[in-house]
């Protein structure tokens, strides 16, 4: 999926398995040899493993100096300004490129928040992406395919009420995710010309992945999507490429 020295920045966005994302590239980087940073614009759980430290700084220009150095002597380290409650808190969008000028191969970002729940109509202030955003992966959680829409599983649901006319209770299906992530408030068209890909995260089942195809086709012929892929990172930790329109 990723080759050396190339989409050195990574953003992640949408919901529904960002972290559990960001932590699998991480490791599939830092495999290859590379010295990875994995950050936020955003909150996210701090990584609970060792052998990967978490560098707190707000200070701007001694953070890349000390993951410069943390990176010295470790492949895979993660960096937030601090820590509230349960969650790093989120580095500035325009420093990510400071990490690359210290010692980084490639730093992984996730950049959007939905509350751990699988889908997200974004607010007009999201996402967060940094500068540059790189290559950007949109995160669907599929398992809310076939259950009930509801603030469940949805965050924003107002959103989803006043834009897409979805109701309460009804059952979420392909097409609607598909409509969802193409309606002209949403992602893939507010960021029309970036380089952006779909994971559809969390297919169980037969049903589940006819419904996520279809998602993927849909998204074919109405978008600029690049690749789109299948996976359930909980069951086994790898991407399966559904639909591919770019060479990696």
């Amino acid at each position: 999926m990723f080759k050396h020295g190339i989409d050195p920045v990574i953003s992640l966005i949408g919901a529904g398995g960002k972290t559990s994302i960001l932590y699998y590239f991480g490791d599939c980087s830092s495999r290859m040899g590379e010295k990875v940073v994995l950050t936020t614009t955003t909150k996210v759980f701090p990584v609970e493993r060792e052998g990967v430290p978490l560098l707190l700084e707000e200070d701007r220009e001694k953070r890349a100096q000390k993951a410069g150095e943390l990176l010295k002597t470790h492949s895979l380290i993660q960096v937030g300004a601090e820590i509230t409650g349960e969650k790093v808190i989120g580095i500035e969008r325009e420093t990510v490129q400071d990490f690359l000028q210290n010692g980084a191969d490639r730093v992984i970002v996730e950049a959007d928040g939905a509350r751990g729940l699988p889908l997200k109509f974004p607010a007009e202030h999201e996402p967060a992406l940094p500068f540059p955003p790189g290559r950007v992966f949109l995160v669907i959680g599929a398992w809310a395919l076939g259950q009930p829409f509801s603030e469940k599983i949805f965050h924003r649901p107002e959103l989803a009420r006043r834009y897409l006319n979805w109701k309460e209770g009804q059952l979420i299906e392909g097409e609607h995710i598909a409509d969802l992530l193409l309606h002209p408030k949403s992602y893939l068209p507010r960021l029309e010309g970036k380089k952006i890909s779909v994971i559809l995260n969390g297919v169980r089942g037969m049903w589940q992945e006819n419904e996520a195809k279809r998602i993927g086709v849909i998204l074919f012929r109405k978008s600029r999507v690049g690749n789109i892929y299948l996976a359930n990172l909980k069951d086994q930790p790898i991407l399966w490429k559904l639909l591919r329109r770019r060479q990696e």
